[in-house]
């Protein structure tokens, strides 16, 4: 009995022994797996203004977030810069794939221009007011998985888009109603500044809407005894009837269900003495994320015709969004 007891021991050492072999090689042998390499792109822009490109992206890098259910994987979490010199992208030490060809890995890139982001499956989203200030820079997010077996020789190629939405306002007359000139008064978009971006789902929830100005246009204050406005004529922007000009800067926000464009203009009869009349007008919209959104609007003497025209979107066989009717609520 003592001489089958000792046997078995004896094996169960053995077995042991072999277990810790194999899962120590798994992740010290780094001589039996294959290094990952990064690579990052933008597709084609359609934007029109200064916000987050490859060029900003290349100045600033991006964060790199990879895991895998596979338990040969070190997960990753590390600042990606890029080497002007060698024309690649570095991180602090090297990673590995993991030795089965076939296990799977999940990256996410992220280019945050506040810095805040440290992993996670979704980043908070903050854009600012711009009051007729220079563009701020948006977010850059790529995500893929892949595994070896997959990959272009252990590289990984991150292709990187916007998540914010830009929105440009653009305003003319009516050429087919003559003798009136125009001048845009101030402009204002309600959205969300403020939103959670989950990267799985690509979806946003919008925070609160706050005012974004467009111009520097003012009117002063209002005059309930005869129904006037004490105007500054020389803040408007004039706009002429045959092309669209840009009111302002774009702005950056954070797409949702409902936004809010109002303004104010000025309509004045050519070679009259009349006082020129001041107007109101407003319209909902829903911005496409990643994309210059444009609201393009004509001036009439009684009435606005507005649209929303989306670069890249009519042009790739999209149906261009309207207008909302009413609240989608």
């Amino acid at each position: 009995m003592k001489k089958i007891l000792f046997v078995a021991a004896t094996a169960a050492l053995v077995l042991s022994s072999c277990s810790n072999e194999i899962s120590e090689s798994f992740q010290t042998k780094k001589s039996d797996r294959t290094a990952l390499e990064v690579k990052a792109y933008m597709p084609g822009m359609t934007r029109a203004a200064v916000v987050a490109d490859f060029e900003t992206l290349t100045a600033n890098g991006f964060r790199l977030v990879a895991t895998s259910e596979n338990e040969q994987f070190d997960p990753i979490n590390e600042l990606y810069a890029y080497d002007e010199g060698n024309k690649s992208w570095t991180a602090n030490g090297t990673f590995y794939w993991p030795i089965d060809p076939t296990a799977v890995v999940s990256f996410v890139g992220v280019y945050d221009p506040t810095g805040t982001y440290e992993g996670g499956e979704t980043i908070d989203v903050t854009t600012t007011s711009n009051d007729d200030e220079e563009c701020a820079n948006d977010y850059l997010v790529a995500k893929k998985d892949l595994s070896l077996a997959t990959s272009n020789g252990g590289a990984v190629t991150l292709q990187f888009k916007h998540i914010l939405a830009e929105v440009q306002v653009e305003v003319m007359g009516n050429s087919d109603i003559t003798g009136y000139a125009y001048q845009v008064a101030p402009v204002v978009i309600k959205a969300a500044a403020t939103g959670t971006y989950d990267i799985a789902s690509e979806e946003f929830e919008a925070g609160e809407l706050q005012e974004f100005k467009v111009n520097s246009a003012f009117v002063s204050s209002y005059n309930p005894q005869d129904g006037t406005y004490d105007v500054e004529y020389s803040s408007f922007d004039k706009v002429g009837t045959k092309d669209y000009t840009e009111i302002g800067n774009p702005i950056m926000i954070v797409p949702s269900d409902y936004c809010e464009i109002s303004f104010q203009y000025v309509v004045t009869i050519e070679g009259s003495n009349e006082r020129p009349t001041l107007k109101e007008a407003h319209a909902y919209f829903m911005p496409v994320a990643g994309s210059l959104n444009r609201l393009q609007i004509v001036l009439n003497p009684e009435k606005v015709e507005i649209k929303v025209k989306v670069d890249g979107v009519d042009e790739m066989g999209e149906e261009t969004p309207e207008l909302l009717d009413q609240l989608p609520w």
